[in-house]
């Protein structure tokens, strides 16, 4: 029993996620550069996914020896995923074209929605257009 306490404390926790699909995705961004983690909480937070929060959310854990180096992979990971996620939202979805121009909403606009469709009616609100293609999203 305490072999298996010292194990534990070995490990250290490098991020925390809302679900296990993203600390997965991290985990295989540790897995590439040898790192060997972990992931913790991740049946709780799937069998109750309001648990989330009060737990810390899914967490990837790593060996205490290798914390600063996993920090660094991860914030690399991050940094790639959001300009990944700003590169796809400003390129159209329909042909692929690289200038997209966003749709402003104006405010008379927006009150009138949300008078008569409610909040729900924004979901609904194209605020995208591609200018080589005319596709709206």
């Amino acid at each position: 029993m305490e072999d298996y306490q010292k194990n534990e404390s070995d490990w250290t926790v490098v991020d925390a996620f809302t679900n296990e699909i993203y600390a997965r995705l991290a985990q295989i961004a540790l897995d590439k550069e040898n790192i060997e983690s972990r992931i913790q909480d991740s049946y709780l937070v799937s069998v109750q996914p309001l648990f989330s929060q009060a737990v810390g959310g899914v967490k990837l854990l790593v060996k205490e020896t290798d914390e600063s180096q996993a920090k660094i992979i991860l914030q690399q990971y991050h940094e790639s995923e959001m300009r990944a996620a700003k590169e796809a939202e400003s390129q159209c979805p329909y042909c692929g074209a690289g200038h997209v121009r966003r749709l402003e909403l104006p405010g008379w606009q927006w009150l009138f929605i949300v008078a008569t469709l409610g909040i729900g009616g924004l979901i609904f609100y194209k605020k995208f257009e591609c200018p080589h293609c005319g596709h709206r999203w």
